[in-house]
């Protein structure tokens, strides 16, 4: 088991490996976004619900774990996601969870709070491109599906 401070340089880490490995090139299709998602969702036994924070021109800023929850569920706070998105000054985002049980249907509950941000965002003038839903195995995408 990590220590904070020793998960915090875990997380610098990735962040900057993850953007090197993109060499700013934007993230303009879901596989890829599913792909960076799955990696950084789909080990935890626990739901967590995370962004990534993208400019103008879709390319990376951050990629953050902003909730963490049970086994079931997550509870997802849009004043946060807006503090964070403000934050990295971000004008697009791409929402991302976990289904630790293995599930790749979207609940009514995941579909709620994404119209809530995209709703909410919305009056920022801050685009959401897709919600991916992540488990071990695979992953699915709201966009992808038109539901975004």
């Amino acid at each position: 088991m990590l220590s904070e401070s020793q998960n915090k340089i875990v997380k610098r880490a990735f962040n900057i490996l993850l953007k090197d490995s993109l060499n700013g090139e934007p993230i303009t299709d879901d596989t890829r976004a599913a792909e960076i998602c799955q990696l950084s969702a789909a080990k935890y036994e626990k739901e967590v619900f995370g962004v990534l924070f993208l400019n103008n021109q879709n390319q990376l800023i951050a990629h953050e774990i902003l909730f963490t929850g049970c086994l079931t569920s997550a509870s997802v706070y849009p004043r946060q996601v807006l503090t964070k998105v403000l934050h990295y000054s971000a004008s697009c985002i791409i929402i991302f969870h976990n289904h630790p049980s293995g599930n790749l249907e979207f609940s009514m509950a995941d579909r709620q709070i994404t119209e809530k941000l995209v709703k909410g965002l919305s009056l920022f003038d801050v685009r959401i491109l897709d919600h991916v839903l992540v488990t071990k195995s695979g992953t699915t995408s709201m966009a992808k599906y038109g539901l975004i």
